[in-house]
């Protein structure tokens, strides 16, 4: 296998001849493994394969053969090459790669396809805007997500390009190549799906990554790809080889030397045999190493050529792999001519170089190896010179357009000994990479930057004495700038993912601002240098990592404030909300943390600076997770997005709706979080950001969890998983341990899920409500001195000591459990205590990961411990009641059966002052209820804990106490009847039947019957008056779209609330909210936006509820409906008391009117409806 050649020198004889024609030999193994590749590629699954081995094994070779027969078989073939050496711009074999895929194709329907994300295409392919010059710019987002953002943008335009033909994409030489088009590369390969792509990578495998970070990239790539490792030919393969190159057998002799002193190596073949042609004499073995062999071969070709070529040379290998003679003429300080053209082309024949095609004056190494070799021979001293003549020339020669060359220029004056032109190209191509989103190359620049600074300082220039009063010869601007530089420098590491770097970089910027501060020398300017360094980087997007309190950077946050004091008033309400986001999860910090926030808002108000208030409001929205905050978070939330929706920042917006979702839920109001959740997951897609797309998923496994879809929730949080993964968000395995926690506990393996709350509860320590699960899981399995153990881990100082954040909810709520189980009556007196203010409120983990339902359930779950049947009942009949509103059907299941297991051990009323009457027979209807549910859901454990119980229920109910009631009728009699025929109803009871004119009551009762035990509200009921069939009604309370119902229900909850009153600010940050919301509806209205007026008027009704629980006045129940359906239902017993007295009896006793009506038999009752 090799490369076309000519002879080297003057030829020897016939024997001397080498073909010129491209000769491939052997590989088929290889070949074999592309070709299996690409026919799985034609089945749209996406392959990656890696070609490596040693410099001149025929990697490329081998690529371009396959790249060939692909494009025979109907494939489109894109090339990129990686530029050897440094000085090419950020990503720029994928540049060559989507310009080539751009210059056969039309760009107006790849932009039709791909959208707004079109724009990130000119981030690879600049001179695109000019073709395109309607392209928006791309939206304002965080710049981590920016960049995978764009690689997805990338991958979509390549989904859609392989639709019409099947796409190789071979890159060459990717040892050379950035950090940022390795990513792009690695991304590709795990997350472009479903398409007709195949990734070909050629790299050396015995060569130092070009880039930061390139060998671990290379290292994780092969794992991903298939690897291909080329050998050397065989000795049979290197006989046909010559053979082939000669035109004449090769003598064994020969073949024999020639294999044992190349090993086999094409290239190495090649250039051996053309050296015994230019000597004529018969190569003999050597004790020198290859690498040496093939130095010296180098030099006998170089040693062939005039001084003069070989100068010549020297430069262009300076200038890199590809170069242009008019540039080499630049610096050799001659006019381009045909005598240097002459001069030049000396090394054609000898093949030293070969032409670039499309250009007159373009020339390329014909391989890496040579030019490496002509590089080295050079000594460092004219390295350093050829690299400032030759940055020198380009300044010439782009002086019009430098920033298309900055990468080259930064490059060539940083190897020629770090001048101050070294820093400014430096400091100029870092800033080009951040925009063109290439961060590490970014990083890279800036640290070349400092270090070039740092020289320039100790080698001050020695020229005038205003040049001596410059800014580097002035300590105080020396050091001013140079933290500017650590800043920078922070910036592009934490971009980049290399938050330890970063951290490293932040506390050097802030060791120098703190150096000036003590010198007591421009105290505001260096104040202010600190506090950019407290605040480390970033867009200002709130969060931390989950269970981490960064200490160090608390006290650099602090040290900042207390230095800038009153002033900068902006970037003191930066550092406050900062500061508290830090706090997070130090449990003794929760007061702080609002006073911080607190204080941030308020400077924020009072400032004209949109942008500072958004954050302000943002971190306070993170950092005050307290049970008691609920309303605030929610009008917070609202402001949030309605204020970044002003001022076009979508990415707040859209963050803020994910934690409404949260906030919505937890007051029960279902319909309006799946509102928000919709609206978060549109806002994603539109921005593309990929951080954003996976938070905006996760309420879709929640939901399906709570519902009861086990095997959807399973799924839709695995996509989750993969999206957080994508978006390399630290948080992703968390929250996947935290849904599939809330999965696994309904349904599936609880040993496995422990596992995972034993690791989340060592690795987060400052999140309880990990250990809080562990002990929750370690008492469902049976392990009680274990769930002990933790318990009364968790128990100390009252459970005081848990942190009452957005987790204690749920650490409340998997403790009381745990504490129902361990029969500890004394510690759910003091959980009952702390839980019962919270009584209307709906158990979620934020943001929006999992709910276990109503709080409520868990208060029934703690007076049962306590022996307090009364009120025992009265939460679990809330818990129904909310359970059933929000569809939470494993939820209701449980409290059904929690319910009857409550009612099976209370005394009878005779010996409970008629707490609970009719228990036994009440239980047997919630327990039929609960097995109902748990078989269509496949809950086997608690199935078999529901059959148990209903077991022991028909051992409990006597004779007496369903009088005929156990088995409704017997074999062969009429079935119970209760159905419309018509406009007449037919009712039978006890084989007795009679007819009834149609009417609402009648139409109530049926509905009433057809869910046994399930609370509905009189409103829903009334609505079956508006519809000629009450299956409809039923319908309508079945999908639970009413939000009237929601807040009826609430406001009944809230009647028995415990929570404290609201205080004057709060209502009068609800009325401003009202006034502003209102003053915007009629704006909209008046321009008929429809879309803005649905908003509008649900973030009015939103906030109105808001206000009706913060006023503590539960909205007057409607009399006018709950006194029409009870009337109804009250004549149409009348009306069946005159026909049929002993089914008016079982009616009057079942059925319960109200603001909710039930129907509760005695016992279990089968009816036709």
């Amino acid at each position: 296998m090799s490369s076309a050649l000519r002879p080297l020198g003057s030829p020897v004889g016939e024997q001397s001849v080498i073909r010129t024609r491209r000769v491939f030999v052997g590989r088929e193994r290889e070949l074999a493994l592309v070709r299996a590749a690409f026919a799985e590629t034609l089945a749209e699954q996406v392959r990656a394969l890696t070609l490596t081995g040693e410099p001149g094994i025929g990697k490329s070779r081998l690529a371009e053969e396959a790249a060939n027969e692909a494009c025979r078989g109907g494939a489109r073939v894109l090339w990129g090459r990686c530029w050897e050496g440094e000085g090419a711009g950020s990503y720029w074999p994928w540049t060559q790669v989507i310009r080539s895929y751009l210059a056969g194709s039309e760009p107006q329907a790849w932009c039709r396809h791909l959208g707004a994300a079109a724009a990130d295409i000119a981030t690879l392919v600049p001179e695109l805007r000019q073709q395109l010059p309607e392209l928006p710019d791309s939206p304002r987002i965080d710049p981590r997500q920016a960049r995978l953002r764009l690689f997805d943008t990338v991958a979509k335009l390549l989904h859609q390009a392989s639709r019409s033909a099947p796409l190789v994409i071979v890159l060459d030489d990717l040892h050379w190549a950035d950090t940022a088009s390795l990513l792009l590369l690695q991304f590709l390969a795990q997350h472009l799906c479903q398409a007709r792509v195949l990734l070909l990578a050629t790299y050396r495998d015995t060569a130092a990554p070009r880039s930061p970070g390139g060998a671990q990239l290379l290292a994780q790539l092969a794992r991903a790809a298939e690897r291909v490792v080329l050998g050397g030919l065989s000795q049979p393969e290197v006989a046909h080889f010559v053979h082939a190159l000669t035109g004449r057998p090769a003598s064994l002799p020969l073949v024999t030397a020639v294999y044992n002193a190349t090993e086999g190596n094409p290239f190495f073949v090649v250039e051996y045999l053309s050296l015994w042609l230019l000597e004529g004499s018969f190569p003999t073995a050597t004790a020198r190493p290859l690498p040496a062999r093939l130095r010296l071969i180098i030099d006998r070709w170089l040693g062939q050529l005039s001084g003069a070529c070989r100068r010549l040379l020297g430069i262009a290998a300076v200038a890199g792999r590809e170069f242009d003679a008019e540039l080499l003429a630049q610096v050799a300080g001659t006019a381009y001519a045909p005598e240097l053209a002459a001069t030049l082309e000396e090394a054609l024949p000898a093949r030293v170089i070969v032409p670039v095609a499309g250009s007159a004056t373009a020339y390329s190494f014909s391989h890496a190896i040579i030019r490496e070799a002509v590089y080295e021979a050079l000594g460092q001293a004219r390295r350093l010179e050829l690299h400032r003549e030759v940055g020198e020339a380009l300044e010439q020669r782009y002086a019009a357009d430098l920033d298309s060359h900055l990468p080259e220029l930064a490059h060539h004056f940083w190897n020629a000994g770090h001048d101050r032109r070294a820093y400014t190209y430096a400091l100029r191509a870092g800033a080009q990479a951040m925009t063109s989103l290439a961060y590490e190359e970014a990083a890279q620049h800036c640290e070349r930057a400092l270090a070039a600074f740092d020289l320039c300082r100790e080698r001050p220039p020695q020229a005038s004495a205003a040049t001596a009063k410059s800014e580097l010869a002035e300590p105080m601007a020396h050091d001013e700038q140079r933290c500017e530089l650590l800043l920078a420098l922070a910036e592009a590491q934490w971009r980049g993912g290399e938050m330890p770097a970063a951290k490293q970089t932040l506390r050097k910027a802030a060791a120098s601002a703190r150096r000036r501060l003590r010198l007591r020398q421009h105290h505001r300017r260096w104040a202010v240098l600190l506090a950019r360094a407290a605040l480390g980087t970033g867009t200002g997007l709130v969060g931390v990592d989950a269970g981490v309190v960064d200490r160090q950077a608390v006290a650099l946050l602090e040290e900042a404030l207390q230095a800038l004091g009153n002033g900068e008033r902006r970037l003191r309400a930066r550092l406050l909300g900062r500061l508290a986001e830090h706090l997070y999860y130090d449990a003794a910090a929760a007061s702080r943390r609002e006073r911080l926030t607190r204080e941030a808002l308020a400077i924020a108000r009072t400032l004209d600076d949109p942008a500072t208030l958004l954050h302000a409001l943002s971190t306070r929205l993170f950092a005050i997770g307290a049970p008691d905050s609920l309303s605030e978070r929610l009008v917070l939330a609202r402001e949030i997005i309605a204020l970044a929706e002003r001022i076009q920042e979508p990415e707040f917006a859209a963050n803020a709706r994910v934690w409404l979702v949260t906030d919505l839920l937890e007051r029960g109001e279902l319909p309006a979080a799946d509102m928000e959740a919709a609206a978060a997951a549109r806002m994603a897609e539109q921005l593309r950001q990929p951080a954003l797309i996976w938070q905006a998923a996760l309420p879709s496994a929640l939901h399906a969890i709570l519902a009861g879809r086990f095997e959807a929730g399973e799924r839709l949080a695995n996509d989750a998983l993969a999206l957080g993964l994508r978006a390399q968000t630290p948080d992703a395995l968390h929250f996947f341990g935290v849904q599939m926690l809330a999965l696994r506990r309904e349904y599936g393996d609880l040993e496995e899920v422990t596992a995972g709350a034993r690791h989340f509860a060592n690795q987060l320590a400052p999140v309880p409500a990990w250990r809080a699960a562990l002990a929750d899981l370690y008492g469902r399995l049976g392990h009680e001195a274990e769930a002990r153990r933790e318990f009364e881990h968790l128990a100390r100082n009252d459970f005081t000591d848990l942190p009452r954040d957005q987790n204690w909810f749920i650490s409340m709520a998997l403790l009381s459990e745990t504490c129902a189980r361990l029969h500890d009556t004394a510690r759910a007196a003091v959980l009952y205590r702390q839980l019962r203010p919270y009584a209307e409120r709906v158990v979620v983990v934020a943001p929006a990961l999992a709910s276990c339902g109503a709080v409520a359930r868990y208060l029934g779950i703690l007076a049962t411990v306590q022996g307090r049947w009364g009120e025992a009942a009265h939460h679990f009949e809330h818990a129904l009641a909310m359970n059933a509103l929000i569809g939470a059907r494993p939820c209701l299941a449980h409290t059904q059966r929690e319910y009857a297991e409550m009612l099976l051990r209370a005394p009878s009323p005779s010996h409970n002052h008629g707490e609970v009457e009719g228990g036994r027979e009440r239980a047997r209807g919630l327990l039929d209820q609960a097995i109902v549910t748990y078989r269509e859901l496949a809950m086997s454990p608690y199935l078999e804990q529901a059959e148990t119980l209903r077991a022991e229920t028909v051992r409990q109910l006597r004779p007496a106490d369903t009088p005929g009631l156990l088995h409704p009728r017997a074999a062969g009699a009429a079935p119970n009847t209760f159905r419309r025929d018509g406009k007449r109803w037919i009712l039978a009871w006890e084989s007795k039947t009679l007819q009834l004119r149609d009417g609402h009551g009648l139409r109530y009762i049926a509905e009433l019957l057809r869910r046994p035990h399930a609370p509905i509200h009189a409103a829903e009921l009334a609505k079956l008056t508006m519809s000629a069939d009450p299956g409809e009604g039923a319908g309508a309370y079945r999908q639970m779209s009413s939000e009237q119902l929601a807040r009826e229900h609430l406001s009944l909850c809230r009647a028995d609330s415990a929570a404290p009153a609201a205080d004057g600010r709060a209502k009068s940050e609800y009325a401003r909210q009202l006034h502003e919301l209102g003053a915007e509806l009629k704006e909209a209205e008046a321009r008929n936006d429809l879309g803005r007026i649905a908003g509008l008027r649900q973030h009015i009704d939103g906030i109105e509820t808001a206000l009706t629980g913060a006023l503590r006045h539960a909205r007057p129940a409607d009399e006018r409906v709950r006194k029409q359906v009870s009337n109804a239902i009250s004549r149409a017993l009348s009306a069946i008391e005159r026909l049929h007295p002993a089914l008016a009896v079982h009616l009057r006793r079942g059925l319960h009117t109200g603001k909710f009506c039930a129907y509760r038999p005695p016992g279990i009752v089968d009816w036709e409806l």
